[in-house]
């Protein structure tokens, strides 16, 4: 974890944070401890894995690494979560954050660039690598998406029920790369239809995991655009089929 580099955007100069040592310090070492792969660990005798750009910490070994007070790191953390510079999933034991738009900053430029000058008999070979490390980083990016779409649902439900048992979220994480691939549905309006789904009074306690979200997807997505507005009766009959589909 403590080789190779990461990539810092001159926008960062533009954010509050840059004018804040305590928050600049902690943000750039989230950078730096974020992974830049995809990470296995054993947690509770399951596999659990870590997508680019996600790293397991707790606020205590935040505090110890960046000599941060332990309160103003849950501040710090607190406001890049508001700011939607990270996402956290936490447990009693530590926590799992996310860095947004990792794979936007931190996709990795090729390292060397043909000259038409300098062409060889090796080009093809070059593009065949460039290629391949372009769909490498299109897998990592959308399995990153996935997590963080599987802690959008998750966050949503915990603000609802916060005594919320956690679930395992690696089986959470096919079912939304599932709408990111087979799907064809963008994050965005994934992420769109799991915010409003959680505002609304019914679909709100129908629609607690990845699977029922994208089996119901076309006809929240549908609602959420108002063209298909629901009724008593049609709640009614809604709750009826769900109940014998099994699905309630």
């Amino acid at each position: 974890m403590n080789t190779g580099w990461i990539m810092l955007h001159r926008k960062l100069l533009e954010n509050p944070l840059a004018r804040r040592p305590a928050y600049c310090h902690l943000w750039v070492h989230l950078l730096l401890r974020a992974c830049h792969r995809e990470v296995s660990f054993i947690w509770n005798e399951r596999r659990q894995r870590l997508a680019p750009g996600q790293l397991l910490t707790g606020r205590k070994q935040l505090s110890q690494e960046t000599g941060i007070p332990e309160g103003t790191v849950e501040k710090i953390l607190r406001y890049l979560e508001t700011e939607q510079q990270i996402e956290q999933q936490t447990t009693a034991k530590f926590r799992v954050i996310t860095i947004r738009n990792w794979g936007l900053y931190q996709a990795t430029p090729d390292a060397e660039q043909q000259n038409d000058n300098h062409a060889t008999a090796e080009e093809p070979h070059s593009d065949t690598y460039k290629k391949d490390k372009k769909q490498n980083n299109e897998q990592e990016s959308a399995h990153a998406a996935a997590c963080r779409l599987a802690g959008v649902l998750l966050k949503a439900i915990q603000e609802r029920k916060p005594d919320l048992r956690q679930p395992n979220l690696q089986r959470w994480i096919p079912q939304m790369a599932a709408m990111l691939d087979a799907d064809k549905c963008t994050p965005e309006r994934i992420e769109a239809v799991i915010r409003w789904c959680q505002s609304d009074p019914f679909w709100s306690a129908n629609i607690l995991t990845p699977a029922s979200l994208r089996k119901h997807f076309d006809r929240l997505e549908l609602a959420m655009r108002g063209s298909a507005p629901v009724h008593r009766e049609t709640v009614r009959e809604m709750v009826a089929r769900m109940e014998r589909e099994g699905t309630l």
